[in-house]
């Protein structure tokens, strides 16, 4: 057993939308074998009603409330100080006092970062001889100067600013982590020819799929067209926009009768709008999106630009829907297009896909080969071995060192015992949480 001070940039829970989700799986894996403490702000209030730390398996919980008259500051405070706006806005002085305290009373074996976005405290408070294993997820150093090439002044500008600075802070993360993870081969490549420098310390784990929470449905009757995403991000908001008014007409020339529905939480005003088109539907949040997969005849995920792996291509595969989505939606994934997924970037090439399965002319087990990807490539249990394997090699070290000091005979310390499952009474007892307030 290690004792792991796991940091991510939001709570992890519940596992609604892409960075929730894996930070979930991560954190329940080595809660189950390790002590974890766990740092993470709530910058959604509705998160905090529903968090159960019990079900994260976590020893102690620090998750300070993040409100947006903070997070301006925050903002503003960087714009004017020259640094990464997506770094300072979830600063936080309760958090960083509580990193504080247990990098200085618990002294953890190893701590886990989620996102460099919370990474600030530890350039300053990190001890020596502690190692650090950063999972960036996604490139997003790239992410913003490709939102400043498709953007107009001065979003552009204000986009390659934190290209830049965000380029800048992580590899002075870098040079104080042991090893990083990204969620593809892909990204693990952008980010080497963005930190030429650290490309040793770099490797991939991919998303998995909870296969239970997705199961294949049978083949579905009608002809809707479904979109799943948060409907507040940048790319999802550009592809429903794109889809609804360049791609979707040329579908209803065909098929008058097909309804194209997005599905996900905050959708914004010009998301809202799309449900003015004729045969378009806006759900905005959801409590289970598999439902609307299950109604679906076809999914799609018509993102033209985007990072890393998207978990809707991977929910839609799982829940043997067919699948059409562009190059960008792919990237990171080794699905093979035409035979596991349908594959345009084009509006008369994406419409024309989309058609091919509403009109049955598509392959009749394609919706089948796609969950048979999932299960072979995506399963939770198969990436987080590569955790697993990654921590116990950073840890080892550290733990028989520290094994041996005063103090240091807790549970923490019992080298060599079989980690037992955690008990459900036992972790309601120690699963202390400590939530600040907003100013």
């Amino acid at each position: 057993m290690a004792k792991i001070l796991f940091l991510a940039h939001r709570l992890p829970f519940p596992p609604d939308k892409g960075d929730k989700i894996r930070a979930f799986h991560m954190i329940r894996r080595l809660a189950a074998r390790h002590e974890v403490w766990l740092g993470a702000p709530i910058d959604d209030r509705t998160d905090l009603s529903r968090f159960d730390p019990v079900a994260l398996g976590c020893v102690e919980s620090m998750c300070p409330r993040l409100g947006p008259g903070r997070r301006a500051f925050n903002m503003a405070s960087a714009l004017l100080g020259g640094d990464a706006l997506s770094i300072a806005r979830f600063r936080h002085p309760d958090l960083t006092r509580w990193i504080q305290q247990i990098l200085q009373e618990t002294r953890p074996d190893l701590v886990v970062l989620y996102s460099s976005a919370l990474g600030e405290p530890l350039l300053g408070l990190l001890p020596d001889g502690v190692p650090l294993l950063v999972d960036f997820v996604d490139a997003d150093a790239a992410k913003w100067t490709t939102y400043a090439a498709a953007s107009p002044w001065p979003l552009s500008w204000l986009f390659r600013r934190e290209a830049r600075k965000l380029t800048a802070f992580e590899s002075d993360l870098l040079s104080r982590t042991v090893a990083a993870l990204l969620v593809s081969d892909a990204e693990r490549q952008v980010m080497a020819s963005m930190q030429p420098k650290w490309v040793a310390k770099l490797e991939a784990m991919a998303n998995g799929v909870d296969l239970e929470a997705f199961p294949p449905a049978p083949l579905a009757d009608g002809q809707l067209i479904v979109m799943c995403g948060r409907m507040d991000y940048l790319a999802n908001v550009d592809g429903a926009r794109w889809f609804a008014k360049e791609v979707f007409p040329l579908i209803r020339e065909q098929a008058p009768a097909a309804v194209f529905r997005i599905v996900g939480a905050a959708p914004t005003g010009i998301v809202r709008a799309l449900a003015r088109l004729p045969g378009v539907e806006v759900t905005g949040a959801v409590p289970n999106v598999w439902p609307h997969l299950a109604q679906a005849r076809v999914v799609v995920a018509p993102l033209r630009f985007a990072r890393g792996i998207q978990n809707k291509v991977l929910e839609g595969m799982a829940a043997a829907r067919p699948v059409v989505a562009t190059s960008a939606a792919l990237e990171g994934l080794k699905a093979a297009p035409g035979r596991e997924v349908l594959m345009a970037d084009e509006p008369a090439a994406f419409a024309e896909a989309v058609l091919q399965v509403l009109e049955g002319r598509a392959h009749p087990d394609l919706g089948g080969r796609g969950r048979e990807f999932v299960e072979r490539q995506h399963q939770w249990d198969v990436q987080l071995r590569r955790l697993e394997d990654l921590v116990e090699r950073l840890t080892a070290t550290r733990s028989g060192e520290t094994a041996a000091e005063p103090g240091r005979d807790g549970i923490g310390d019992r080298q060599g015992e079989a980690a037992p499952s955690p008990d459900h009474d036992l972790v309601s007892g120690i699963g202390r949480v400590d939530v600040g307030h907003a100013i």
